[in-house]
């Protein structure tokens, strides 16, 4: 079971995990009759000497790149052996089933996997829950909770 609050007037109410097939669910509050709409989905966990941060990741593809003031990523990480464009996260929901990818988009210092391996560019790696990948001096991991 997950709980959630009513946004209109607070009221704890709960919904069974059997219930969630997709990364958003509208729920009507039991209390007030108001809909919900509830988001669910990966979030991607990042690590590094300086920050820790968890960024909501959304339905296609997700770039992540260094922080820079002209930076297209939406997921920027403050590291400075990452490329402005490093990588790509890809969630794709098919028959009612999250799959997560993980490429290097031709980054110059490479993406690795948990065994320090480069992944190589431009492929799609399957990324799973108990999956990370180390980007410059960032350990990137997924949480599905």
């Amino acid at each position: 079971m997950r709980y959630f609050k009513c946004g209109k007037c607070a009221k704890n109410y709960k919904i069974s995990e059997d219930s969630i097939t997709r990364s958003k669910l509208l729920v009507t509050c039991n209390a007030c009759g108001a809909k919900n709409a509830i988001e669910f989905g990966p979030v991607l966990v990042i690590q590094n000497p300086q920050y820790k941060g968890k960024f909501s990741l959304k339905m296609g593809v997700n770039k992540v790149g260094r922080t820079t003031d002209n930076s297209a990523c939406p997921i920027q990480i403050n590291d400075a052996f990452i490329s402005r464009e490093h990588l790509a996260i890809t969630l794709q929901e098919q028959k009612g089933k999250m799959f997560i990818f993980i490429e290097d988009l031709g980054s110059r210092n490479g993406t690795f996997n948990r065994e320090k391996k480069p992944i190589k560019k431009n492929l799609k790696y399957p990324f799973t829950k108990n999956d990370f990948y180390i980007a410059g001096l960032t350990k990137l991991s997924i949480n599905l909770d």
